[in-house]
């Protein structure tokens, strides 16, 4: 009996150990690209904000 348990144990432990970890990974990617698009965001405005609009010169009329 207790045989029967470790052989389930060693069939289904690495398949199961190699999933969660995958789904772990993913999860952390998704997380921190979720971050940097934030933090780019946030930069992007943030540069946006301080940027002076640069002013056209004023159209003159000349009569010659």
């Amino acid at each position: 009996m207790k045989s029967s348990v470790m052989n389930k144990m060693r069939e289904w432990g690495f398949p199961v150990i190699v999933i969660a970890a995958w789904f772990l990974g993913f999860a952390y990617t998704l997380v921190r690209l979720g971050d940097a698009h934030r933090a780019h965001s946030d930069a992007a405005v943030a540069a946006q904000a301080k940027a002076q609009p640069v002013l056209a010169p004023p159209y003159v009329a000349s009569a010659e």
